[in-house]
């Protein structure tokens, strides 16, 4: 309670071809699995995305007692625009490009 945190979330297709989203925390230098959701039957909009966010954000907050102040998820063109609209959103976050997904 009372930490700041970062989100990172990551997409892939798992084995069974369903499409999921995980969803990590890190807060006092913890990583914390804060949700992995089934996004097969989702639009594939970086609405869509942005709405998993918004959501994961909430549940920090409420279940976790934490701040958000940064977020970074992959590097498609869906993430890049749910970040533009999540940083139009909340002003304060730090939305920087995952420089895993960069090479």
């Amino acid at each position: 309670r009372g930490a700041n945190a970062t989100l990172q979330c990551n997409g892939w297709m798992g084995e069974n071809h369903h499409h999921l989203l995980g969803f990590m925390m890190t807060a006092q230098r913890k990583l914390h699995t804060v949700k992995v959701h089934d996004a097969s039957r989702d639009p594939w909009t970086a609405k869509e995305l942005l709405w998993q966010i918004l959501e994961a954000i909430s549940k920090i907050e409420t279940e976790w007692g934490a701040t958000v102040v940064a977020c970074t998820t992959d590097a498609s063109g869906k993430s890049q625009k749910a970040c533009c609209l999540l940083q139009e959103k909340f002003l304060h976050l730090v939305v920087p490009d995952c420089v895993a997904h960069q090479v």
